[in-house]
């Protein structure tokens, strides 16, 4: 379907949750995740968090709940409050491109297409960086570690949007390197 053609039904809806959510860029995003918490571990982190293949089981195991606490926050409450949240380019030039999509973390589409307040984006990026701590070590799961980690999902959202309008620039400087996953 052509972005934006239309209402985004609750089943349109359904199906992009399950592909973000359990969809295999979903499965191997937080793989790196891992592997890079591995390799630069925060400072004080227990010792059965930064050795060996448990620790990355653990690493990744919080990285992956993270992403769909994160998407299973933006789905329900999109869904509940009628957000669409499809990205829609803007058409502009320039930096108003830019501005325009950090932007649209913050305010969407309804499902009509009236512009609102992105309060999908913020409920999952609270559900991803408040869930997390539920697992992590002592030391890295306080409400202040809650919200620290929800800020950087929000921001993590802001940049998927940045990606999202320049995709087609994106898509042709790789294709002419020729890399084979152009």
């Amino acid at each position: 379907e052509p972005c934006c053609a239309g209402p985004q039904s609750l089943k349109l809806k359904t199906e992009s949750y399950v592909v973000a959510a359990f969809g295999p860029p979903a499965i191997l995003a937080p793989a790196f995740t891992a592997a890079f918490r591995m390799a630069f571990p925060p400072s004080g982190f227990p010792p059965e968090w930064r050795q060996g293949a448990a620790a990355y089981g653990r690493n990744y195991g919080a990285a992956l709940g993270d992403k769909v606490a994160l998407e299973s926050g933006r789905y329900a409450v999109g869904a509940l409050l009628h957000e669409d949240f499809r990205y829609r380019p803007s058409g502009k030039q320039g930096a108003e491109r830019a501005f325009y999509a950090l932007g649209y973390a913050f305010v969407d589409r309804s499902d009509s297409g009236n512009r609102r307040l992105a309060v999908a984006n913020f409920a999952g990026a609270a559900a991803g960086g408040f869930a997390v701590t539920l697992y992590l070590p002592d030391g890295y799961n306080t409400p202040g570690d809650g919200l620290k980690n929800a800020a950087t999902r929000f921001a993590g959202l802001a940049g998927k949007y940045l990606v999202n309008e320049y995709s087609p620039e994106i898509h042709k400087a790789v294709q002419s390197l020729h890399l084979p996953f152009a």
